[in-house]
């Protein structure tokens, strides 16, 4: 196989660059490279994407505690964390 275009890293950047890459030259061959065995890299997997989604959580909580604010009534959370981080973990599925 020859291939045209070698992208190494199979993180946020290197995903979008291989698929610009293939519709900027559709006949040629794009090979990826990823030393780990899934795609995504830190961002997605340990650092932007889940935290993002757990200070959101933590926006929306904050929100219902401040229901009266809005005209609505106060909710008094009991804040599972374990389904918190189930949570965030079916995000960062989605997001591959």
């Amino acid at each position: 196989m020859v291939t045209d275009f070698l992208v190494i890293g199979g993180g946020v950047v290197g995903l979008n660059i291989a698929r610009e890459l293939k519709k900027r030259y559709a006949d040629a061959e794009v090979t990826l490279i990823e030393k780990e065995d899934k795609l995504g890299g830190d961002c997605l997997h340990y650092g932007c994407v889940p935290s993002k989604t757990l200070i959101h959580a933590a926006r929306v909580a904050s929100l219902m505690k401040r229901g009266s604010e809005f005209g609505l009534p106060s909710v008094e959370l009991n804040v599972d964390l374990g389904k918190v981080n189930d949570h965030v973990r079916s995000v960062d599925r989605k997001s591959v």
